[in-house]
């Protein structure tokens, strides 16, 4: 089996995981109250580095439940991009809810690092929902890493395939589920650089003191000034 187109895929994941760190040591990037976003954005970046050097390794396993904790970061990501959109809010009364604190703290512990069938967070699931109305082809992604990661208990896999987790189920070949793998991590890395963008140049806009208001002069004489 070759493994050269994979190699090209996750060379693309490390380009992009890098251009993102890079991104974020431009302070000319950052808002004011950005603090929770970087740090999730540098997050998927550094997951996907590290999903990178996991594959490299032949630690497929781990390459796979790595992927399934980018995409919930990138979904923690779109929750503060939605309440910014629909509410007008800044981003520190956002982190400032008890229940979204609570959600960032546990996506930025792991999220589902282990592989769970079910996500540990209740948030998880309305993330990736409205994510898959803003963009579309969301929700199978997810839906695909989760089924990956259900594969994987209680065996691990390396070059050749995935055995699956029950009697006679179905075997997953290892080529197919990493080339799904690195794609997901590319369309993921590259929908948390525009969220952070949007969040920040948004952020930048609500955080900005209205002008002052200026009275209505002539600019040339004889000039005639209309007022309701």
């Amino acid at each position: 089996m070759s493994y050269a187109n994979l190699e090209t895929d996750f060379n693309e994941v490390s380009t992009l995981g890098n251009f993102i760190l890079e991104k974020l040591s431009d302070p000319m990037t950052m808002g004011e109250d950005s603090a929770d976003v970087l740090a999730l954005l540098e997050m998927t970046a550094r997951l996907g580095l590290l999903s990178c050097k996991l594959y490299q390794k032949g630690e497929f396993s781990e390459a796979i439940i790595i992927t399934r904790a980018v995409v919930e970061v990138v979904g923690a990501m779109f929750i503060l991009h939605f309440q910014m959109k629909s509410n007008r809010h800044l981003l520190s009364e956002i982190t400032s809810d008890p229940q979204i604190r609570h959600f960032l703290r546990w996506i930025k512990s792991g999220a589902s690092h282990h592989g769970n069938g079910v996500p540990s967070h209740p948030m998880i699931d309305k993330a990736i929902d409205y994510l898959d109305e803003w963009l579309g082809g969301i929700r199978w992604q997810y839906d695909a890493v989760v089924e990956l990661c259900n594969e994987l208990l209680p065996t691990p896999f390396s070059r050749g395939s995935i055995p699956g987790s029950e009697p006679n189920h179905v075997t997953i070949p290892a080529e197919y589920a990493m080339r799904l793998i690195s794609k997901i991590l590319v369309n993921f890395l590259t929908i948390g650089i525009v969220l952070y963008d949007e969040i920040i140049n948004f952020s930048k806009k609500i955080n900005r003191p209205p002008a002052p208001e200026r009275p209505l002069t002539a600019s040339y004489p004889g000039e005639k000034i209309f007022t309701l």
